[in-house]
């Protein structure tokens, strides 16, 4: 009955096995500190994410998942509303996990600086923070090591200015904030003598600097050390320090490690997880396999076939006489337009549905183009969509802007 398919039997059993050995077997932890609040390994917020939905009113939590840049540019100011709480953890240009994170430029720098001037309050969670930030601010950040460090047994005693202390494992510290001289800065907190929390007024505003993401972390603030299990009174105490208002959690300032390319996969929860992928691969693997042994039985003489000639140049020839003949040249300016709209929105990830003054600040932030030929060429793309028809003088200058954009960028 089951005669010549014994080899396929095999290899379905096979997979079966596979799958099923994959699926029970247990989940491996992942170390690297993405602090998500969807992130339920060790070095992920999710603990933190529900400890500031008890401390803050109901619904008064937004999470956020675009860059300071893109939101001060999307409205004419901040989307932000005033009077309200920023929290950034892991926003680090200089950390050890940096490959895969998205830091902050000077730009975003300025736009972050702005909402906090405007009378707003800003936590900031991070091993080392933006240069320029530093500097307006007037602090620095250092390694805190010791032969001691990532050890369990040696305790280092944190502390606020309340008088609340609780000892913790070495193994947590990291940085510490020095040179902190911004005028009426207060030191809040300290590891082991040394500040690791401050607060620096900023015109109406306030910024509370945090050089400990670790205590924030699913590991810390649930794993009992040494028969200590108010790990997270430490996060809890340091939260207070925001008035009681409209808070913003930021999602865009974490590490990422692939998740742009996964979020894009209709697959992204499959190869998300180790034995569904597996699953797949040997599938695929199994199938190649199969194609290659049928096809070996199967497959009959090829014939030869010329190749066919390269008809790319002559089909580029007639298209151009074509529109040279018919005198078509609002047709070709928008196509023309159409390609370097497309280029903007890959390259420098722009919206292109307006040109307007704000697109010519986008680009005159993003490129080094003149501001004449942006200028120019915005102006003579813009009214395209409602003329009739334009002259062959406009379609040569509007062709010879869009050449002098692409060697300038």
């Amino acid at each position: 009955m089951f005669k010549g398919k014994e080899p396929y039997i095999i290899l379905i059993l096979g997979i079966l096995f596979i799958t099923y050995t994959e699926l029970t077997k247990p989940k491996e932890l992942v170390w690297i500190p993405t602090y998500s609040m969807e992130d339920k390994m060790p070095y992920g917020a999710y603990a933190l994410f529900a400890l500031i939905e008890d401390i803050f009113p109901k619904d008064s939590i937004i999470v956020t998942n675009e860059s300071l840049f893109d939101i001060d540019y999307n409205e004419e100011a901040l989307s932000y509303e005033e009077n309200t709480n920023l929290l950034i953890i892991n926003a680090s240009s200089n950390n050890s996990f940096g490959t895969g994170s998205y830091t902050m430029d000077e730009y975003e720098v300025e736009v972050l600086l702005e909402y906090v001037s405007r009378g707003n309050n800003a936590l900031l969670i991070s091993n080392s923070f933006n240069s320029t930030l530093e500097d307006t601010l007037d602090f620095n950040t250092i390694y805190f090591g010791s032969i001691y460090a990532f050890r369990d047994t040696i305790l280092n005693e944190f502390c606020f200015d309340n008088d609340l202390a609780i000892d913790i494992p070495s193994k947590y510290q990291e940085t510490i904030i020095s040179e902190a001289k911004y005028q009426g800065t207060e030191e809040l907190a300290y590891l082991d003598g040394q500040p690791v929390l401050v607060k620096i007024p900023f015109e109406k505003g306030n910024f509370y600097i945090s050089s400990t993401p670790k205590l924030f972390s699913n590991y810390f603030m649930l794993k009992q050390d040494n028969d200590n299990s108010e790990n997270h009174k430490i996060a809890e105490a340091i939260l207070n320090y925001l008035p009681n208002q409209l808070t913003y959690w930021d999602e865009y300032y974490k590490i990422k490690e692939g998740k742009e390319l996964a979020s894009q996969s209709p697959l992204r929860y499959v190869l998300s997880e180790a034995p569904l992928k597996w699953a797949i691969y040997t599938s695929l693997l199994a199938l190649l396999i199969f194609t290659l042994v049928k096809s070996k039985r199967l497959q009959s003489a090829i014939p030869i076939v010329e190749p066919e000639k390269n008809l790319d140049i002559d089909f580029a020839k007639t298209i151009g006489a074509l529109y040279f003949n018919e005198g078509n040249h609002l047709d070709l300016a928008k196509k023309k337009v159409v390609f370097w709209k497309e280029h903007l929105r890959t390259r420098y990830n722009i919206d292109t549905k307006i040109l307007d003054e704000k697109l010519k600040a986008q680009l005159r932030l993003k490129t080094r183009v003149d501001e004449n030929v942006i200028d120019k060429l915005v102006n003579a793309a813009e009214p395209l969509d409602r003329v009739k028809s334009i002259s062959k003088d406009h379609l040569v200058m509007l062709n010879g802007l869009i050449e002098d954009f692409y060697k300038q960028r």
